[in-house]
């Protein structure tokens, strides 16, 4: 949920709780090891760890090093859950994973036009 100041808080389900912890907790250490403090409250989570202050990632950059630790991931779950994010912009959780059907995403073309001879309707 994102708040009018524009912080998101984040409520994981019991399943992904202690997970989510865990990866916050990292994210802190990390946070810490580069700019040798704690994390404020408006400083970013994911942080660009090649700059000298705290500031968001590029989303380019992380989507591309998601799918580069995807690729390595030995388990097939967790790379197809890690590719699932980076091709989709979300995670896959226990309570959504079975919308997922592990095939390569597919788009349907556009509908035609009202009025097109392919959209049917009048001036067909």
């Amino acid at each position: 949920m994102t708040d009018a100041q524009g912080r998101v808080t984040v409520t994981p389900g019991e399943a992904e709780g202690p997970q989510v912890t865990d990866a916050l907790r990292q994210q802190q250490e990390l946070f810490r090891a580069k700019l040798g403090r704690e994390m404020g409250p408006t400083d970013p989570v994911f942080f660009d760890p090649d700059a000298d202050e705290p500031v968001p990632v590029d989303p380019g950059k992380m989507m591309a090093e998601i799918r580069q630790e995807a690729e390595r991931m030995p388990e097939p779950q967790m790379r197809a859950y890690l590719l699932a994010f980076a091709d989709c912009g979300y995670m896959v959780t226990e309570a959504n994973q079975h919308t997922f059907c592990g095939l390569p995403a597919t788009r349907s073309p556009p509908p035609a036009p009202r009025g097109s001879p392919q959209g049917g309707g009048r001036g067909a």
